[in-house]
């Protein structure tokens, strides 16, 4: 066998462990990303599917129920485009907290609230 054939042999078989090793590192990283998955739904609470629709009803209930027609809600950017027509460039909802506050609301009247065990 030649010099020249001794190293492309050498290069063949490299290739193959180097084929190996990245098959080996994609099986270890998904079997990584199944146990870190594994570890976040131990450390999650349980909730009921009971539990869970009467969530989703007091959050629908929240939304449907909350004035999303108040202009003070709002904060406008405008701006004039090409034509020199006047445009609403950007909307921001300012009354999150206040959303927020009602969902919850609506949430903790649908349970009846205990102290964690400790």
């Amino acid at each position: 066998m030649s010099i020249k054939e001794n190293i492309e042999q050498e290069i063949r078989e490299l290739k193959a462990i180097l084929t190996q090793a990245e098959t080996d590192a994609t099986s270890v990283k998904t079997r990584l990303a199944a146990a870190e998955q594994n570890l976040e739904e131990v450390n999650r609470p349980t909730l009921t599917k009971s539990a869970r629709d009467l969530i989703r009803d007091a959050v629908e209930l929240a939304m449907s129920n909350y004035d999303f027609s108040e202009p003070d809600d709002y904060e406008y950017g405008f701006s004039v485009n090409y034509d020199n027509r006047l445009e609403v460039e950007n909307i921001s909802f300012n009354s999150t907290d206040e959303l927020e506050e009602q969902i919850c609301s609506y949430i903790e009247e649908s349970f009846k609230i205990i102290e964690d065990a400790e």
